[in-house]
């Protein structure tokens, strides 16, 4: 009789998505969420969730101070931005 395992990992890399966005955002600021979630400010004023939750979401850069500042400037694909949707920041 055998033993089946089953192991998941978190590779930390980047993820593709099949239906990317077209408007990619620099962030400019991060708050915490009501639930102490990390939540990025983009330069549209719209913000978009960072956590750092694997295997499902791996950005280790999100839990240090250290690691927030290096992705300053760095774009996110914004969602909000093709869909037209309002600011979230006013």
């Amino acid at each position: 009789m055998s033993k089946i395992g089953i192991v998941i990992t978190c590779r930390c890399s980047t993820r593709r998505v099949s239906m990317e966005s077209k408007m990619k955002q620099p962030i400019v600021g991060y708050h915490k969420d009501e639930e102490d979630d990390w939540v990025a400010e983009l330069v549209c004023d719209h913000f978009q969730h960072v956590r750092h939750n694997p295997p499902w979401f791996c950005r280790p850069w999100v839990v240090t101070l250290e690691g927030r500042k290096s992705m300053l400037g760095f774009e996110l694909n914004c969602k909000k931005c093709d869909e037209g949707a309002p600011r979230d920041k006013g």
